[in-house]
């Protein structure tokens, strides 16, 4: 069996790390400019690569900071594989699109995938922006709203486990050359570890709200009225439902299915009035052209 990528895929890819980069964490690397010149002659070059014979290497990896005393492990991938990692992943963007709740919803707000053939994959109304103007709207339209939860997923893409993004890339993509791939080049890039994406690059953000399908179904069908962007949850509370309930529901959620936990330090229960004004909500007074201040 073999599998190769789509010359349309690897320009997509390209286009996309020529414009934003190989990583949000480390200095991009100079062989992007490289891309920027020789794109053609390097799309022949990698469309030719049968991916289910062909061995990808592993990833840089280092202690990045994470807030003003924290840490995360962060990884850079060689140019190559950086492009055919996030070339397979546009190959089934379309396929994990489906598999997600509908983006008409604000359930699963972050990374919708459409990519827009000049190098941009998502939407570009689903930034964190526009996740926090949609929670204004969201309190200031709906005044039975009694509190809002606060919260996220600690470690969370250090803590996916692998099993369950197989299994989840199994269901949107079955029998797919290119899911094949992505399982293949994250085994060799976590090493031994059974858990935990490439952090820094575009091809794990959408591996990461695919991760999280289940539990956003599962907040749906429990009728809670919640929104997430990638790890922070944001859960909207009647008069008649309890904090700890909700709480003790996604928990589990994570918990038992995804092998996950909620970060107890970053989790806070806040009244309506009280998240009008908190910087954590991320909620503040419009100005008259509506954008955040």
């Amino acid at each position: 069996m073999a599998y190769r990528l789509s010359a349309a895929s690897l320009a997509h890819a390209i286009k996309h790390l020529c414009k934003y980069g190989d990583t949000d964490v480390f200095p991009h690397l100079p062989e992007l400019n490289f891309l920027r010149e020789q794109e053609t002659e390097v799309i022949k070059e990698l469309r030719d690569l049968d991916l289910d014979t062909y061995s990808p290497g592993g990833a840089f990896e280092a202690l990045g900071p994470k807030s003003r005393y924290g840490f995360r492990i962060v990884h850079q991938l060689p140019i190559h594989d950086t492009i055919m990692l996030l070339a397979a992943v546009i190959e089934i963007g379309d396929l994990i699109e489906a598999h997600r709740p509908a983006a008409s919803g604000i359930e699963a707000f972050s990374y919708r995938f459409a990519p827009d053939g000049k190098g941009g994959l998502y939407r570009m109304d689903r930034a964190y922006k526009n996740w926090l103007k949609t929670q204004v709207a969201l309190v200031q339209g709906n005044l039975k709203l009694k509190n809002v939860i606060v919260t996220d997923i600690s470690d969370f893409y250090a803590r996916i486990n692998f099993h369950r993004l197989e299994n989840l890339l199994d269901e949107a993509a079955p029998n797919h050359g290119a899911a094949r791939y992505i399982k293949k080049h994250i085994k060799v890039i976590r090493a031994k570890q059974s858990f935990g994406l490439p952090v820094g690059g575009s091809a794990a953000r959408l591996l990461a709200e695919l991760a999280l399908t289940d539990t956003d179904r599962a907040l749906q069908q429990d009728g809670r009225l919640a929104t997430r962007f990638v790890d922070d949850f944001r859960i909207f509370l009647r008069p008649d439902e309890n904090p700890y309930d909700a709480l003790a529901f996604i928990a589990e959620q994570l918990g038992i299915n995804e092998g996950l936990s909620l970060n107890v330090s970053k989790t806070t229960v806040y009244s309506r009035a009280e998240s009008h004004s908190s910087p954590h909500f991320g909620i503040r007074e419009q100005s008259a052209e509506g954008s955040c201040l």
